[in-house]
């Protein structure tokens, strides 16, 4: 029996909610992994990235792994992480944590952490310690990726994918 080494999916098989960090990625993304589907917009609360993955799972639009990197500009509520992994079903869901030092990043951080502890299907794409590890990736706003950045998040993306592509059937 061959065994197969793990591999980041194909981004085909990928669909990424996101915020204004994930937009200013966005082409490093599909550069990287040609074909996933981002669907970012400057300010999007975690609540309304919920909302569209339901809406994608319900016309049985979602991809094969789902990606969600919000948090950035509101508190993110345990119900609505729960939600988004019901509508994410049996699939790899990578949840992106957020960096910056707005009041609620914390909280949001810990709800996303929680999140992964109790479902087995939740990967961690840890942003927040890579910026931690490095804040020079990071540009004078302390949220989004500076131009020399971007490649550290989409490395952070792709790790967490792979780590993903083991949770498949």
């Amino acid at each position: 029996m061959e065994v197969r080494e793990p591999a980041v999916p194909d981004g085909r098989d990928i669909v990424m909610i996101g915020d204004s960090v994930t937009l200013g990625s966005a082409p490093e993304l599909v550069e990287a992994m040609p074909g996933i589907a981002v669907e970012a917009e400057v300010g999007k609360q975690f609540g309304a990235g919920v909302d569209r993955v339901e809406r994608l799972a319900r016309a049985g639009d979602l991809r094969d792994y789902v990606v969600v990197a919000l948090g950035t500009n509101g508190a993110v509520r345990d119900e609505d992480v729960e939600r988004l992994v019901a509508a994410a079903g049996d699939r790899p869901l990578v949840l992106v944590t957020p960096y910056g030092d707005r009041p609620w990043m914390r909280g949001a951080q810990e709800a996303l952490r929680r999140a992964a502890e109790r479902h087995p299907s939740v990967v961690i794409a840890d942003w927040q310690v890579a910026v931690n590890r490095d804040p020079g990736v990071v540009g004078s706003d302390g949220i989004h990726p500076r131009p020399s950045g971007v490649g550290t998040f989409v490395a952070v993306v792709e790790d967490a994918l792979l780590r993903a592509s083991t949770l498949s059937p």
